[in-house]
């Protein structure tokens, strides 16, 4: 923003500042001067009134009244630390003026609440930052234990499913032996021995008792140890359906409900 300045109010300006502020300004200066006056005066533009100010030649900056002007544009900005650096300035080469006393009291309670603001902040910023990253490492460590412990079912479903097959295989190895037995050897064997029998004692029921106990017997020696291993199998199934797999899903349950 350019601030215009008519050339009667440029003239009352400096003849204001030669007057009041024992103007040192250079001819030069005094458009850059009056600009930055009337954009902080009249309408309160701070950055357009620093830019203005800035442009001032360095021998423009050693006018009390440029000083002035610097240190009110830094208090319009609420930069403190430069509006007390410019007002104290002026104070060594204006000194005595009860108001900059009291305008540099003023800004230096400011700066101090501002600066303690600004700690208190800071605290806040880094305790809600370390909460954070707390929840996040936290947040982390759950998932990861959800992962693993998701990896332990999966594992477990897949023994459990391998060992249901197993058992199914043996089982149905049991019934094919169940359904080959008559045709077997063994069978043959025993009914000639029970055929024999019959022709030498000629009592059927005795026979047919005799008959049932062997095939028992050698249906017993064939079936058992498949029996066995089909137990032991069971076992092992009902421990991880009922015990390792049920135990893995509670945990998992208790993770998602935390």
């Amino acid at each position: 923003m350019r601030i215009s300045v008519y050339p009667f109010a440029r003239t009352l300006l400096l003849l204001i500042i030669l007057i009041v502020g024992k103007s040192t300004f250079a001819q030069s200066d005094a458009d850059n001067f009056a600009e930055g006056r009337v954009a902080l005066d009249k309408f309160k533009d701070c950055p357009t009134a620093l830019k203005a100010l800035n442009s001032v030649s360095e021998d423009g900056r050693k006018d009390p009244m440029w000083v002035y002007y610097m240190a009110r544009t830094f208090e319009c900005l609420t930069n403190y630390t430069q509006a007390i650096r410019y007002y104290t300035n002026y104070d060594t080469l204006m000194p005595g003026q009860p108001s900059i006393l009291e305008k540099l009291a003023e800004l230096r309670y400011m700066a101090r609440k501002t600066a303690e603001a600004e700690v208190l902040k800071k605290k806040k910023d880094q305790a809600e930052s370390e909460q954070k990253a707390i929840l996040e490492q936290k947040k982390s460590e759950k998932a990861a234990e959800r992962a693993k412990l998701q990896d332990q079912l999966d594992q477990a479903r897949l023994r459990l499913k391998s060992i249901t097959k197993t058992i199914e295989q043996k089982e149905s190895r049991v019934e094919k032996l169940k359904q080959d037995f008559p045709d077997s050897v063994t069978a043959q064997r025993l009914q000639t021995r029970a055929d024999a029998m019959y022709q030498q004692t000629g009592d059927m029921n005795a026979v047919m008792q005799w008959h049932e106990k062997e095939c028992q017997k050698a249906l017993a020696k064939l079936f058992d140890p498949l029996i066995g291993e089909i137990d032991k199998l069971k076992e092992q199934e009902d421990s991880l359906s009922e015990g390792e797999i049920q135990k893995i899903q509670e945990q998992i349950r208790a993770l998602a409900s935390e």
